[in-house]
Protein backbone atom coordinates (compact mmCIF):
# COMPACT_ATOMS: atom_id res chain seq x y z
CA UNK A 1 0.00 0.00 0.00
CA UNK A 2 1.13 3.54 -0.72
CA UNK A 3 2.32 5.37 2.36
CA UNK A 4 1.32 8.93 3.13
CA UNK A 5 4.78 10.17 2.20
CA UNK A 6 4.75 8.33 -1.14
CA UNK A 7 1.28 9.69 -1.90
CA UNK A 8 2.43 13.24 -1.14
CA UNK A 9 5.50 12.82 -3.37
CA UNK A 10 3.37 11.44 -6.21
CA UNK A 11 0.91 14.32 -5.97
CA UNK A 12 3.79 16.78 -5.93
CA UNK A 13 5.24 15.27 -9.12
CA UNK A 14 1.84 15.35 -10.83
CA UNK A 15 1.33 18.96 -9.84
CA UNK A 16 4.76 19.94 -11.14
CA UNK A 17 4.01 18.15 -14.42
CA UNK A 18 0.70 19.98 -14.81
CA UNK A 19 2.39 23.32 -14.15
CA UNK A 20 5.03 22.57 -16.77
CA UNK A 21 2.38 21.64 -19.34
CA UNK A 22 0.45 24.85 -18.64
CA UNK A 23 3.61 26.96 -18.96
CA UNK A 24 4.41 25.30 -22.29
CA UNK A 25 0.90 25.87 -23.56
CA UNK A 26 0.93 29.50 -22.38
CA UNK A 27 4.21 30.09 -24.17
CA UNK A 28 2.67 29.02 -27.46
CA UNK A 29 1.17 31.71 -29.70
CA UNK A 30 -2.57 32.23 -29.40
CA UNK A 31 -4.47 29.91 -31.75
CA UNK A 32 -6.36 32.33 -33.96
CA UNK A 33 -7.85 29.58 -36.11
CA UNK A 34 -10.62 29.02 -33.57
CA UNK A 35 -11.72 32.65 -33.73
CA UNK A 36 -13.52 34.70 -36.32
CA UNK A 37 -11.58 37.42 -38.11
CA UNK A 38 -13.25 40.07 -35.96
CA UNK A 39 -12.50 38.24 -32.71
CA UNK A 40 -8.90 37.58 -33.78
CA UNK A 41 -8.36 41.27 -34.52
CA UNK A 42 -9.86 42.17 -31.14
CA UNK A 43 -7.55 39.70 -29.41
CA UNK A 44 -4.51 41.17 -31.16
CA UNK A 45 -5.48 44.66 -29.99
CA UNK A 46 -5.95 43.47 -26.42
CA UNK A 47 -2.59 41.69 -26.42
CA UNK A 48 -0.89 44.81 -27.78
CA UNK A 49 -2.52 46.94 -25.08
CA UNK A 50 -1.41 44.53 -22.35
CA UNK A 51 2.12 44.53 -23.72
CA UNK A 52 2.15 48.35 -23.78
CA UNK A 53 1.20 48.35 -20.09
CA UNK A 54 4.17 46.11 -19.36
CA UNK A 55 2.19 42.97 -18.67
CA UNK A 56 4.28 39.81 -19.30
CA UNK A 57 3.40 37.98 -22.51
CA UNK A 58 2.56 34.73 -20.71
CA UNK A 59 0.09 36.48 -18.41
CA UNK A 60 -1.48 38.34 -21.34
CA UNK A 61 -1.99 35.12 -23.30
CA UNK A 62 -3.42 33.41 -20.23
CA UNK A 63 -5.86 36.28 -19.76
CA UNK A 64 -6.96 36.04 -23.40
CA UNK A 65 -7.52 32.31 -23.19
CA UNK A 66 -9.66 32.91 -20.10
CA UNK A 67 -11.55 35.71 -21.86
CA UNK A 68 -12.49 33.48 -24.80
CA UNK A 69 -13.28 30.46 -22.64
CA UNK A 70 -10.69 27.92 -23.77
CA UNK A 71 -7.07 26.99 -23.13
CA UNK A 72 -5.19 26.15 -19.92
CA UNK A 73 -6.83 28.94 -17.91
CA UNK A 74 -10.42 28.26 -18.82
CA UNK A 75 -12.72 30.04 -16.41
CA UNK A 76 -14.44 27.51 -14.12
CA UNK A 77 -18.18 27.46 -13.77
CA UNK A 78 -20.20 28.23 -10.66
CA UNK A 79 -22.26 25.82 -8.59
CA UNK A 80 -26.05 26.20 -8.59
CA UNK A 81 -27.62 28.94 -6.46
CA UNK A 82 -24.42 30.97 -6.18
CA UNK A 83 -25.73 34.51 -6.64
CA UNK A 84 -28.18 36.81 -4.86
CA UNK A 85 -28.48 39.14 -7.86
CA UNK A 86 -28.12 38.43 -11.59
CA UNK A 87 -28.33 40.92 -14.44
CA UNK A 88 -29.11 39.12 -17.70
CA UNK A 89 -28.56 41.82 -20.31
CA UNK A 90 -29.11 39.29 -23.05
CA UNK A 91 -27.73 39.43 -26.59
CA UNK A 92 -30.56 40.64 -28.77
CA UNK A 93 -31.46 41.91 -32.23
CA UNK A 94 -30.83 45.52 -31.09
CA UNK A 95 -33.88 46.78 -32.95
CA UNK A 96 -34.22 49.56 -30.41
CA UNK A 97 -30.90 51.25 -31.14
CA UNK A 98 -31.06 54.63 -32.86
CA UNK A 99 -30.32 56.29 -35.14
CA UNK A 100 -30.74 53.32 -37.48
CA UNK A 101 -31.27 54.00 -41.18
CA UNK A 102 -31.70 50.38 -42.26
CA UNK A 103 -32.96 47.20 -40.62
CA UNK A 104 -31.94 43.94 -42.26
CA UNK A 105 -33.16 41.45 -39.65
CA UNK A 106 -35.49 38.73 -40.84
CA UNK A 107 -38.23 37.23 -38.70
CA UNK A 108 -36.40 33.91 -38.52
CA UNK A 109 -33.34 35.64 -37.08
CA UNK A 110 -35.48 37.28 -34.40
CA UNK A 111 -36.86 33.91 -33.37
CA UNK A 112 -33.38 32.39 -33.25
CA UNK A 113 -32.16 35.22 -31.05
CA UNK A 114 -35.11 34.78 -28.69
CA UNK A 115 -34.48 31.03 -28.51
CA UNK A 116 -30.81 31.68 -27.73
CA UNK A 117 -31.82 33.97 -24.88
CA UNK A 118 -33.75 31.10 -23.32
CA UNK A 119 -30.55 29.10 -22.91
CA UNK A 120 -29.08 32.01 -20.96
CA UNK A 121 -32.27 32.27 -18.91
CA UNK A 122 -31.97 28.62 -17.93
CA UNK A 123 -28.41 29.18 -16.68
CA UNK A 124 -29.40 32.34 -14.81
CA UNK A 125 -32.29 30.65 -13.00
CA UNK A 126 -30.07 27.78 -11.90
CA UNK A 127 -27.39 30.16 -10.58
CA UNK A 128 -29.82 32.36 -8.65
CA UNK A 129 -30.33 31.73 -4.95
CA UNK A 130 -33.86 31.40 -3.53
CA UNK A 131 -34.90 34.89 -2.51
CA UNK A 132 -32.54 36.41 -5.08
CA UNK A 133 -33.41 38.77 -7.92
CA UNK A 134 -32.97 38.41 -11.68
CA UNK A 135 -33.17 41.43 -13.99
CA UNK A 136 -33.71 40.60 -17.67
CA UNK A 137 -33.09 43.41 -20.16
CA UNK A 138 -32.71 43.92 -23.91
CA UNK A 139 -32.23 46.84 -26.28
CA UNK A 140 -34.83 45.63 -28.76
CA UNK A 141 -38.52 46.26 -29.40
CA UNK A 142 -39.13 42.69 -30.64
CA UNK A 143 -41.91 41.09 -28.52
CA UNK A 144 -40.41 37.64 -29.16
CA UNK A 145 -37.31 38.69 -27.26
CA UNK A 146 -39.21 40.61 -24.59
CA UNK A 147 -42.78 39.82 -23.54
CA UNK A 148 -42.84 36.33 -25.07
CA UNK A 149 -39.67 35.37 -23.21
CA UNK A 150 -41.06 36.81 -19.98
CA UNK A 151 -44.04 34.51 -20.50
CA UNK A 152 -41.60 31.64 -21.11
CA UNK A 153 -39.79 32.33 -17.83
CA UNK A 154 -42.98 32.48 -15.80
CA UNK A 155 -44.45 29.33 -17.35
CA UNK A 156 -41.24 27.29 -17.31
CA UNK A 157 -39.96 28.25 -13.86
CA UNK A 158 -42.77 28.43 -11.28
CA UNK A 159 -40.15 29.52 -8.74
CA UNK A 160 -40.02 32.95 -10.40
CA UNK A 161 -42.42 35.82 -9.95
CA UNK A 162 -42.47 39.26 -11.53
CA UNK A 163 -41.76 42.15 -9.18
CA UNK A 164 -41.73 45.92 -9.78
CA UNK A 165 -38.52 47.34 -11.25
CA UNK A 166 -37.74 50.70 -9.68
CA UNK A 167 -37.53 53.48 -10.65
CA UNK A 168 -40.50 53.34 -12.99
CA UNK A 169 -39.53 55.13 -16.20
CA UNK A 170 -40.76 53.01 -19.11
CA UNK A 171 -44.26 52.12 -20.18
CA UNK A 172 -46.13 48.83 -19.70
CA UNK A 173 -45.38 45.75 -21.75
CA UNK A 174 -47.47 44.39 -24.59
CA UNK A 175 -50.24 42.04 -23.53
CA UNK A 176 -50.48 40.24 -26.88
CA UNK A 177 -50.24 40.57 -30.65
CA UNK A 178 -52.56 42.97 -32.43
CA UNK A 179 -53.38 40.34 -35.09
CA UNK A 180 -52.78 36.73 -34.02
CA UNK A 181 -53.73 35.20 -37.38
CA UNK A 182 -51.37 37.45 -39.34
CA UNK A 183 -48.56 36.75 -36.89
CA UNK A 184 -49.06 32.98 -37.14
CA UNK A 185 -48.92 33.19 -40.92
CA UNK A 186 -45.74 35.29 -40.83
CA UNK A 187 -43.97 32.96 -38.37
CA UNK A 188 -44.86 29.84 -40.36
CA UNK A 189 -43.77 31.51 -43.61
CA UNK A 190 -40.47 32.58 -42.04
CA UNK A 191 -39.91 29.03 -40.82
CA UNK A 192 -40.42 27.59 -44.31
CA UNK A 193 -37.72 29.93 -45.63
CA UNK A 194 -35.33 29.21 -42.79
CA UNK A 195 -34.55 25.50 -42.95
CA UNK A 196 -31.65 24.22 -40.83
CA UNK A 197 -29.82 20.93 -40.53
CA UNK A 198 -31.51 20.11 -37.22
CA UNK A 199 -34.99 20.37 -38.73
CA UNK A 200 -37.61 18.75 -36.56
CA UNK A 201 -39.93 18.34 -39.53
CA UNK A 202 -39.94 19.46 -43.14
CA UNK A 203 -40.84 23.02 -43.95
CA UNK A 204 -44.01 21.80 -45.63
CA UNK A 205 -45.37 20.82 -42.22
CA UNK A 206 -45.25 24.43 -41.07
CA UNK A 207 -48.26 25.54 -43.08
CA UNK A 208 -50.98 27.83 -41.87
CA UNK A 209 -54.34 27.61 -43.53
CA UNK A 210 -56.07 30.55 -45.17
CA UNK A 211 -58.15 31.05 -42.04
CA UNK A 212 -54.98 31.76 -40.13
CA UNK A 213 -55.22 28.65 -37.95
CA UNK A 214 -52.46 26.06 -37.90
CA UNK A 215 -53.19 22.74 -39.62
CA UNK A 216 -53.40 20.33 -36.72
CA UNK A 217 -53.17 20.95 -33.00
CA UNK A 218 -49.64 22.31 -33.07
CA UNK A 219 -47.21 23.11 -35.87
CA UNK A 220 -43.57 22.35 -35.08
CA UNK A 221 -41.24 24.77 -36.80
CA UNK A 222 -38.38 23.49 -38.99
CA UNK A 223 -35.71 24.60 -36.51
CA UNK A 224 -36.16 22.49 -33.38
CA UNK A 225 -34.81 25.35 -31.27
CA UNK A 226 -37.77 27.50 -32.25
CA UNK A 227 -40.40 25.23 -30.76
CA UNK A 228 -43.83 25.62 -32.34
CA UNK A 229 -45.89 28.36 -33.91
CA UNK A 230 -47.94 28.46 -30.71
CA UNK A 231 -44.77 29.23 -28.77
CA UNK A 232 -44.61 32.70 -30.31
CA UNK A 233 -48.17 33.34 -31.42
CA UNK A 234 -50.37 32.89 -28.39
CA UNK A 235 -53.26 35.32 -28.05
CA UNK A 236 -52.06 36.54 -24.67
CA UNK A 237 -48.43 37.15 -23.75
CA UNK A 238 -48.88 38.92 -20.45
CA UNK A 239 -51.83 39.68 -18.21
CA UNK A 240 -52.62 43.30 -17.48
CA UNK A 241 -50.99 42.93 -14.04
CA UNK A 242 -47.86 41.36 -15.51
CA UNK A 243 -47.63 43.95 -18.29
CA UNK A 244 -47.74 46.70 -15.65
CA UNK A 245 -44.73 45.19 -13.86
CA UNK A 246 -42.36 45.16 -16.85
CA UNK A 247 -41.00 48.28 -18.52
CA UNK A 248 -41.01 48.79 -22.29
CA UNK A 249 -39.22 51.81 -23.76
CA UNK A 250 -40.42 52.69 -27.26
CA UNK A 251 -38.57 55.21 -29.45
CA UNK A 252 -41.97 56.64 -30.43
CA UNK A 253 -42.90 57.50 -26.85
CA UNK A 254 -42.68 61.08 -25.55
CA UNK A 255 -39.69 60.11 -23.38
CA UNK A 256 -37.65 59.96 -26.63
CA UNK A 257 -35.42 57.03 -25.63
CA UNK A 258 -33.96 54.09 -27.48
CA UNK A 259 -36.00 50.91 -27.61
CA UNK A 260 -35.40 49.00 -24.40
CA UNK A 261 -37.04 46.43 -22.16
CA UNK A 262 -36.70 45.54 -18.47
CA UNK A 263 -38.28 42.78 -16.38
CA UNK A 264 -37.39 41.97 -12.79
CA UNK A 265 -38.01 38.59 -11.17
CA UNK A 266 -37.62 37.18 -7.69
CA UNK A 267 -36.84 33.52 -7.10
CA UNK A 268 -39.25 32.64 -4.33
CA UNK A 269 -38.07 29.05 -3.89
CA UNK A 270 -35.70 26.46 -5.36
CA UNK A 271 -36.52 25.31 -8.90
Amino acid sequence: AETAKQQWQRQKREHAKQQQQQQQQMAMPVDMSRLSAKAAARMQRRLAAMSARGQPAAEAIQAEYRYYGFGPAKCPGFPPESFDYILLDAPCSALGLRPRLLQQHKLGELLETAAYQRALMYAAVQLLKPGGYLVFSTCTISPAENEVNVRHLLDTYPCLKLVPAEPRVGGPGLMGPADVKALRQAVAAAASRHKTADAAVTADAAVVSASGEADGAEVVLPNSKWGSVDTWCSERWLSSEEAALVQRFDPCDPADTIGFFIAKFQKVCGC
